[in-house]
């Protein structure tokens, strides 16, 4: 498979990474990192480490949606998840903004890794660690760069996703039971920020408001 057709799906999915927020950011974090890094897992780990890395993403989407709500019905309220702390709405640079600049930086890392490291049975610039060393760093950077619980969730989806995968391209399709267990990390993440947005959406209810599907910040 093309390393430039590769480094451009992994490109696209790390920016999207980078940018998505919101109640639903990190189900769409672990899909945009699943579609980074399940072609090169294939390539490298066939079809069992391909399945693991959608089987993970997927249970992401599911575990925050039934956590959501189960939090619904919690007798107790809780803050939203999407909550920016300590950034003015009508700050110059926001987070977004940072977050668009981390994603430059991390494709500056990212392109220097993969012509400098080999990878076995792949080559330089095959696209291969370009793509899992992308969605590393960028997550990397939502996790320095976070603002809310919601950021903080979103980039250990993209680490733990990042993570099995690389276990995957050191050991083949026989690390799969290790690299789920890495894994594991980002459906425990859908599990707390889906249980607090089930709980904020119940103090929404109590205020008679829509629950917010935001705490989109200011690009």
């Amino acid at each position: 498979m093309s390393g430039t057709f590769l480094g451009f799906v992994a490109f696209v999915a790390g920016v999207a990474l980078a940018l998505v927020d919101g109640r639903r950011g990190i189900v769409w974090a672990a899909a945009v990192s699943a579609l980074a890094l399940v072609l090169p897992v294939f390539q490298i780990a066939a079809s069992e480490g391909a399945l693991l890395i959608l089987a993970t993403a997927a249970a992401v989407g599911l575990f925050w949606y039934a956590s959501r709500v189960a939090g619904r019905y919690w007798p107790q309220m809780g803050p939203d998840p999407t909550i920016s702390l300590g950034v003015s709405k009508g700050s110059l640079f926001g987070p977004r903004s940072v977050r668009a600049v981390s994603s430059v930086v991390s494709l500056i890392a990212a392109s220097w890794i993969s012509l400098n490291i080999p990878v076995a049975g792949s080559g330089y610039g095959s696209g291969v660690l370009f793509a899992v060393s992308y969605v590393t760093i960028v997550a990397g950077f939502r996790i320095l760069l976070a603002h809310s619980v919601e950021d903080l969730a979103i980039g250990c989806t993209g680490v733990s996703l990042a993570c099995a995968a690389t276990v995957l391209l050191e050991g083949g399709a026989a690390a799969t039971a290790a690299a789920g267990s890495v894994g594991c990390l980002a459906p425990v993440a859908a599990i707390v920020v889906g249980w607090m947005s089930g709980r904020s959406d119940r103090s929404d209810s109590r205020r008679g408001t829509e629950p917010a599907d935001s705490g989109r910040a200011t690009a």
